[in-house]
């Protein structure tokens, strides 16, 4: 494995920034069923700059890639190191903060659809990740959907003045 070979003495930032060595990482750790999706051949260095809610010391240490989707869609792996220790769930709060993060700002530079955003975690220390790995573990429940299906309420202003003055 590549990794294991090019990894001592060298910062994790400037490894995954060699594109060779950074599609190499990907297509061995990457599920086959995510591959699928998207095609590590277009795989390019993004500026994480583009995206103005990540604050600018986590844009610092991140990398983010963009990848074509094989069907046309546009796609982004974010490659996260974390200083904070393992299986801490808000590792994966914080991972879900950084994907909404991505989205909006691709939306903001005009595009309609929503891109992919593939997330890798690097933390510190030695013992295999324990943690939650998704939001539904994070919430203890495989039905997101409660969770996120809670209606917002619009209002208009107006309503509430007229009821105030009554």
């Amino acid at each position: 494995m590549f990794y294991k070979e090019n990894i001592q003495g060298q910062n994790l930032k400037n490894i995954f920034e060699k594109i060779d060595l950074a599609r190499a990482f990907l297509s061995e750790r990457l599920p086959q069923k995510t591959q699928n999706l998207i095609n590590l051949d277009t795989l390019k260095i993004t500026d994480p700059k583009f995206v103005a809610s990540i604050p600018p010391t986590k844009r610092a240490a991140d990398v983010l890639f963009s990848v074509r989707g094989t069907k046309g869609r546009d796609s982004y792996i974010f490659i996260c190191l974390e200083n904070r220790n393992a299986n801490q769930a808000s590792l994966i709060l914080s991972l879900f903060e950084y994907k909404l993060a991505i989205i909006k700002a691709y939306l903001e530079q005009g595009n309609s659809n929503y891109p992919l955003v593939i997330p890798f975690l690097y933390y510190y220390g030695l013992e295999e990740w324990t943690g939650p790995r998704s939001l539904a573990e994070v919430f203890g429940t495989s039905n997101l959907e409660e969770y996120f299906r809670t209606r917002t309420y619009f209002i208009p202003i107006e309503e509430v003045l007229k009821r105030a003055k009554s």
